[in-house]
């Protein structure tokens, strides 16, 4: 069984260490990237299942990470923007590039799994009966 690979784009190290623990959690490999010139390097390096990224960084923006995709690859890899904007500016400003879900900070644990399951397709584990 192929295991599935997530890319974690976030410029501060404490909250991309809280995403890669909730990743860890579902059984998925993270890999972080504290700039935006590291995630281009590894969207193009690497296979990944899926893209999650901030929209600010550093050195750059989600936006323009976004856009390094063709259509195809849109199609085929979900790509996931957050960040503390409000919900309605995030979807004014992705909407238009096709990003498979915007989320706005704090993410909760619940929240990010849930998204994180429905874009990959994963199971929820099933509860144990007595």
């Amino acid at each position: 069984m192929k295991s599935v690979k997530v890319l974690v784009i976030e410029d501060d190290r404490l909250t991309q260490l809280y995403y890669a623990s909730i990743l860890e959690n579902l059984n998925i490999t993270a890999v972080a990237c504290l700039t935006y010139e590291n995630a281009l390097v590894e969207m193009v390096k690497e296979d990944y299942d899926l893209i999650l990224s901030d929209v600010k960084l550093k050195d750059g923006n989600g936006i323009d990470l976004l856009r390094h995709f063709d259509k195809e690859t849109q199609n085929r890899i979900p790509f996931v923007v957050f960040s503390g904007y409000t919900k309605s500016e995030l979807i004014e400003l992705y909407g238009q590039f096709n990003a498979s879900a915007v989320l706005t900070k704090p993410l909760g644990v619940q929240e990010l799994t849930k998204v994180i399951r429905e874009l990959l397709n994963l199971k929820s584990p099933s509860c144990a009966k007595n």
